[in-house]
């Protein structure tokens, strides 16, 4: 859950959120930040706060305020981790200078958590952040409200854009468990790549590992069918001999050209980049036949990512994005709208 050390900036303490015709009636002290809120939001989106915030025993009104809930934080796992605990005399030792990691990042990530249940716009800093979020959401049981808001945040991030590639492992688990279709497909499509070293080989998620095992399966696929076509076209095209020789000139110059950028380019790949490959067979110019190469290779070329710019990808040559991955192909139950 490591985040980048960029300004953090957090509202002034106290934070108050407001809703139409409510009175905040909860106080939340997140490592020294503290949030006014509405019991009926918490309760609405978070399984958590609707199952402990009148749990007997828990509720403790704050006198000569309209509070009547006051939780704060606790410090759990040896200093690892931490909890929001009603603030009754019950909870032990409640002294935050025990936790070891940033408080100032986890007030944040949780103001962004907060946010969300209103419907507030946030932007996420970095990958690190949104990694940090989905396990906030887990605990506090939070997952379909931040899943809904997360498409117009990530829009909004360009640093979190910037990440995507360098952490698409990590940000495939967090989308499967946030069922956040755009987010998964795209980290999908990066992980299938670069093509000598896929990054889904990485993966510890068995489900997930499976998937886009098939989606490689079916990319190859697509790269067999696109040269089986090229093949059939060269064995019962009529062409002059011109063109066949300049045909088997422009692949033995395309297969050269990728092999001479092998050591600098393609350092851990075990094979020929295919992507390469094709993208060098598309750039040459063989009269009259070179149509059939595009009719057959474009369509793997086609940019299918939908959140972020292909073109700022590193190694974007090495990557072949234009497989459909299909609703129906993404690893959770669609018809669920909690979870």
């Amino acid at each position: 859950m490591a985040t980048t050390n960029k300004a953090i900036e957090l509202p002034q303490s106290p934070i108050i959120f407001k809703a139409r015709g409510l009175v905040c009636d909860v106080r939340l002290n997140v490592f020294g930040t503290l949030f006014h809120v509405h019991s009926s939001i918490l309760k609405l989106y978070s399984h958590y706060f609707f199952s402990y915030l009148d749990a007997p025993g828990s509720p403790t009104a704050v006198a000569g305020t309209a509070f009547k809930y006051d939780w704060t934080t606790k410090v759990v796992d040896a200093g690892g981790d931490w909890q929001l605990v009603s603030n009754n005399g019950k909870a032990g030792d409640l002294n935050v200078k025990h936790f070891k990691g940033d408080s100032k990042i986890q007030a944040l990530a949780f103001y962004k958590l907060v946010c969300a249940m209103y419907s507030l716009p946030f932007v996420l800093r970095d990958p690190g952040e949104l990694i940090l979020l989905t396990a906030m959401a887990r605990f506090y049981a939070a997952l379909p409200v931040l899943s809904r808001s997360l498409l117009n945040a990530i829009l909004r991030s360009p640093d979190f854009l910037s990440g995507m590639q360098n952490k698409a492992v990590e940000l495939l688990v967090a989308a499967k468990e946030l069922r956040h279709p755009e987010l998964f497909k795209d980290c999908l499509h990066l992980c299938l790549g670069p093509w000598g070293a896929p990054q889904f080989n990485q993966l510890e998620d068995q489900q997930l590992k499976s998937v886009a095992g098939h989606a490689r399966k079916e990319l190859c696929f697509s790269v067999y069918k696109a040269q089986e076509s090229v093949v059939h076209a060269m064995g019962h095209g009529k062409y002059p001999e011109k063109t066949r020789i300049a045909v088997g000139l422009g692949q033995f110059s395309a297969a050269q050209r990728v092999s001479n950028s092998y050591d600098y380019v393609h350092q851990k790949a075990d094979k020929v980049c295919m992507p390469c490959y094709y993208r060098k067979l598309l750039d040459a110019s063989i009269p009259i036949f070179q149509s059939e190469i595009r009719k057959s290779f474009e369509p793997l070329m086609e940019n299918r990512l939908t959140l972020i710019n292909a073109n700022n990808l590193k190694r974007r040559n090495c990557y072949f994005l234009g497989l459909e991955i299909r609703d129906e192909d993404l690893p959770w139950d669609q018809t669920q709208t909690d979870w």
